[in-house]
């Protein structure tokens, strides 16, 4: 990750004076809304990945905070044999990253299935290996909020972030990958009200190591603190506070 030396900002608004790292639009693939009962099989699983390529599928599940049940469910296929850096997005960040076992999807599908709150998403991104991609986490049409973005470097405050944004997600650009693991870094955004243009944050850029046909699960830290990890994936609508919980699986070209 790169060394930068930054200006602490403890009031920043509106003012596109934190670097960004640029994500086209072309990029990205937009999620279908569908109800659970009607989304099939993951495609990405049976399609053919051209060589080259890493194909990821990330699966949404958009619950009520106070539903433990999906939650707990995510922590229960946890597979502590799976080691995932997170870097300078885990710890005070409040960004959980971690291996899952097998089965987690079907299970999470089946457990989000028996409520009308529970809302699934689907995305399927084709990244080229030396090439960026970005995949959402709240999406945009979710409406405006207005956010403040401690960010963290062990139990250093770098600066804090006052921005009014429509949704947020992570960039992603993909070094090397093979059938042992795919060389990713990851970095977490947010998209601008104002203008729509995109507020990246480069001081949390992550390198991750993932294992493709792995499931990993990217959630927040279970608390109510205003960190990164709740600004990326919580958010609060009709006075009920909404949680994002993301399952990632990658594909390698053959």
């Amino acid at each position: 990750m790169r060394k930068h030396s930054y200006i602490s900002l403890f009031a920043l608004f509106l003012s596109g004076c934190l670097p960004v790292e640029p994500y086209e639009d072309a990029y990205e693939t937009r999620p279908k809304q569908q109800p659970i009962r009607e989304l099939p099989d993951s495609p990405f699983r049976t399609n053919r990945v051209p060589p080259g390529n890493v194909s990821l599928s990330i699966e949404t599940f958009e619950v009520e905070a106070k539903n433990r049940e999906l939650i707990e469910l995510a922590l229960r296929y946890r597979d502590n044999n799976v080691k995932v850096g997170v870097g300078a997005l885990g710890g005070k960040n409040g960004l959980v990253i971690y291996g899952a076992k097998g089965g987690l999807s079907g299970a999470m599908r089946a457990t989000a299935s028996s409520s009308s709150t529970n809302h699934v998403t689907t995305q399927s991104l084709l990244v080229a290996i030396g090439s960026y991609g970005v995949f959402k986490a709240l999406r945009s049409e979710i409406g405006i909020r207005t956010i403040q973005i401690p960010v963290y470097r062990g139990t250093v405050v770098i600066s804090t972030i006052l921005e009014r944004v429509t949704g947020s997600g992570l960039g992603v650009k993909i070094y090397t990958a093979d059938n042992e693991q795919v060389d990713a870094e990851v970095m977490p955004f947010f998209r601008r009200s104002r203008d729509g243009s995109v507020l990246g944050i480069t001081q949390l850029k992550t390198r991750i190591m993932l294992i493709p046909g792995n499931t990993y699960v990217l959630m927040s830290h279970e608390d109510s603190s205003q960190t990164l990890g709740n600004a990326l994936l919580t958010y609060e609508r009709n006075g009920q506070r909404r949680k994002i919980i993301q399952l990632v699986t990658a594909r390698v070209g053959e």
